[in-house]
Order: C-alpha cells, then structure tokens, then sequence
C-alpha cells in the first residue's frame, strides 16, 4: 500500500507545518482514463534511523498491517475511523505518512472519499474535539449532542478492540470533526455528533508478541491522559516497565469522556505537584472531578466516566479473558451511555 510522495499535494510547507501531527492535502489516485483528485489528511509517524534492522523489519509490517486495518475496517458499523488509501514514506524528515481519505456524503450514501475530477475543496475542513473545548468561538453544545458524541468514541473504541488493536493514543486531539462527515451535516458545519477517532501513530495488535514502541516525543498535554500505570513521570522519558494493554485505553477514554460531559479540557484538572504520581491525578478525576457530572450529565454518565477510569474487567490477567472484558465494556459503558437521555 506504499505510495509515492508525487500523489499527494499539500502546497507550500513552513517549519510549523512540518511539526503538526497531521497535515491536509490532495491525493492524486490515476487510472487508466482518468485522475481523481481526493482530500485526505496525512498522519505522520515517525521513526529513528538508529533502529536495528530487525526492529525495522517489525515496524514495517506493522505500518503496513495497520495501512489495510484502517483501509477494511473504515465501513464497518460503529467503528468511526477514516479510510486509508496507503501510506508514503518521508524519508527526508524520517517519518511515514498514513493518507486518510476525507469522508464525503453524497444523495444519503456514505463515501469514501471526493472523487470528483475537478479542483477539490480545500481539504482542512476539520477541526479537533481539543481545539473545541473552552473556545470563546465555541458554544456549549446542546447536552444530547454530547451524549451521541460520547457513545460514537465508545463504539469506535470497543470495535477496535474487538478487531484485536489497541489504540494508545486516545485524547480529545485525537478526535476530529469533519465538514460533510455525516450524512446530516451541513455544508461548512462539522457534525459534533459524529466524530472520527485519529492518531493512529503507536497502534499496535494486541498480542503478546507485539512490540511496544516507546516515545519519541513526551508532552504534558498527551501523557495527562495516559494510565498511571503506563507511565512513571509526565513529561518525560519513561521506560516501558508494563506492557500496554485495553484497561489503558479505556481510561483515556475515560479522561476524554470526561472533558465532554463537562466541556473543559482535562488540563484544567491538572497540576504540576501530580508530576511525580500521576496516580494522584487519577484519584483527583475520580473522587473530585467526576462529581460535576451528575449535576451537568446524570448520573449514569458519572457512572461510566467513574467506570472508565478506575478500570473494567480482569485488570492485570485481561489477555486470558479478553472477550468476557468486551462484554463489560459494551455492558457497562456503551450500553449504559445509550440510556442516557435528555
């Protein structure tokens, strides 16, 4: 599924550009008597040239596993995560690109991409669920709104799992809106009711063999949302002391969950003093922050945000009865969450 780099077209880049953990472009897809021009978002992943070759060999196929995951699995029910056409490799700034077609909705039928041959929109037409939390250019949205939110990022969640991956980058910078993502939008309105999980970068299969990969990078902003047990001190390098595993996941899911009921982003919350024990800042979500949310969401939201974060299921031994730790999940989240109304 490796593309080159002379099928995308993203204009003129500037250092900040090349920063940004995605990037919106044009993707030039020929055939035979024509070429179709599709608006896409790269996501960048990138790696170390000091790698071994085999762990080289390891991260390769694992690009291109989760290339045709995200290329099979983008129309399955419930799973809202957009269509990879391929990926190309940058070697110039060391990092690989997976090229996400934009969703489009045409005569009430979803499709994968713009396939029209003319010039395509401009293809930022999206905006994040963080970039949207707190903004004086945002309004509150409407209480069922949120909730339908909430239960998207809940299904998408528990069918990745379900196809046996696991995320581990789950935070509200990951989730995007897209102008025309949903058959009911309007045109240059993103749909808040729709929303499509992104930031694929770390994803792994959730096997025992798999590799973990560690950071390349470490931000307060992205570890604040990360299991205590995953991580020793925000903000910093931190050796892979426990293997990744759904509970970890699912507690971002948690903190996300959170930020949406009460529309503040999770970084109100936080404190330099957690630094050291991120354990204290779970504690804090649970028995200080979650509280609001009866009053503002019910108490059946506080009840799966509390539910997220202190964890599901078997805990340390979920490996040996995965499937029973879906079945709570869809019980006691996704189920629970469909019962809320307004």
């Amino acid at each position: 599924m490796q593309k080159n780099m002379d099928t995308l077209k993203t204009g003129t880049l500037t250092e900040k550009d090349l920063k940004k953990p995605r990037l919106p472009a044009t993707f030039a897809s020929e055939s035979v008597f024509s070429v179709r021009n599709i608006d896409v978002l790269i996501e960048w992943k990138g790696y170390d040239e000091s790698w071994s070759e085999e762990k080289r060999i390891v991260i390769r196929e694992r690009i291109e596993a989760l290339a045709r995951l995200l290329q099979r699995v983008s129309h399955v029910k419930n799973l809202q995560v957009l269509q990879c056409i391929g990926y190309v490799d940058d070697v110039k700034h060391s990092r690989v690109g997976f090229i996400l077609a934009l969703p489009v909705h045409k005569k009430g039928t979803l499709v994968s991409a713009n396939t029209s041959q003319q010039t395509p929109k401009n293809p930022d037409q999206s905006v994040t669920l963080y970039s949207m939390l707190g903004s004086k250019m945002q309004s509150v949205p409407e209480l069922g709104q949120r909730f339908s939110m909430a239960i998207a990022l809940c299904r998408t969640v528990l069918q990745l799992h379900a196809v046996g991956w696991l995320h581990k980058g789950i935070r509200s910078e990951n989730v995007l809106f897209v102008d025309g993502g949903s058959e009911t939008s309007t045109a240059g309105v993103a749909d808040l009711t729709f929303p499509w999980l992104v930031g694929f970068d770390y994803s792994r299969p959730d096997t025992e063999s798999a590799i973990t990969e560690t950071l390349s990078t470490y931000s307060k902003l992205q570890d604040i949302y990360r299991h205590p047990d995953s991580i020793r001190v925000v903000g910093a390098a931190n050796p892979v002391t426990t293997r990744y595993r759904r509970a970890f996941d699912v507690y971002s899911l948690g903190c996300v969950l959170l930020e949406i009921g009460l529309w503040i982003k999770l970084e109100e919350a936080w404190k330099d003093k957690y630094s050291q024990n991120p354990s204290i800042f779970r504690q804090r979500l649970v028995e200080v922050w979650s509280k609001d949310l009866a009053r503002k969401c019910g108490k059946t939201y506080e009840l799966v945000v509390r539910t997220c974060l202190q964890g599901i299921g078997t805990g340390q031994n979920e490996s040996v009865s995965g499937k029973i730790d879906l079945e709570i999940f869809h019980r006691d989240v996704v189920c629970r969450l469909q019962s809320c109304v307004v």
